[in-house]
């Protein structure tokens, strides 16, 4: 069972740094926003890396204004 939740816990780093959304992550992972927000009360592992995925997803779109903006 373990090994299922940190399969999807993967799955939503990954989708949130991708897309940026809590919700859109939670679908990608198949779970709901609500699991998504207890994993990252209960696991300071998990929130660290929910915090760095919004950063890069943030940084991406920063550089994509960006490149828009001067290109």
């Amino acid at each position: 069972m373990r090994y299922k939740r940190d399969t999807r816990k993967k799955r939503f780093i990954d989708a949130l740094t991708a897309q940026g959304t809590v919700y859109h992550a939670a679908q990608a992972a198949g779970v709901s926003r609500w699991t998504a927000y207890r994993w990252r009360q209960e696991d300071p592992e998990f929130a660290d890396q929910w915090d760095e995925a919004r950063e890069n997803a943030v940084d991406a779109v920063e550089n994509t204004i960006y490149q828009q903006a001067v290109g």
